[in-house]
């Protein structure tokens, strides 16, 4: 009985360490998210600073979506692919 009794204690007390460091490990991740928070918020506040008092419909281009290469990309209508409106490149034009 003694052996049982030692046997739950030393159980129960492994689980108070471990609930412990997963206590100080969660308020560790937490605060790391708070930084990326502030430093994201941050950065975004940044762009739109630089971004007010421009007028971007006069921009040429303006609302156009472009591959990571610069090109423009164009919308194919569902009538062309036979299903929902698709993205394709200028390269996949070329395929066609």
């Amino acid at each position: 009985m003694a052996t049982e009794v030692r046997d739950i204690k030393e159980m129960l007390d492994r689980m108070t360490v471990e609930l412990a460091n997963f206590s100080v490990r969660q308020n560790q991740i937490e605060e790391q998210h708070e930084k990326s928070f502030a430093e994201l918020k941050e950065a975004l506040d940044a762009v739109k600073k630089n971004d007010k008092g421009k007028n971007h419909e006069e921009t040429e281009g303006a609302g156009e979506i472009y591959t990571p290469s610069g090109q423009p990309m164009a919308w194919v209508s569902a009538s062309q692919t036979g299903g929902a409106p698709t993205m394709v490149t200028p390269a996949m034009k070329r395929i066609v």
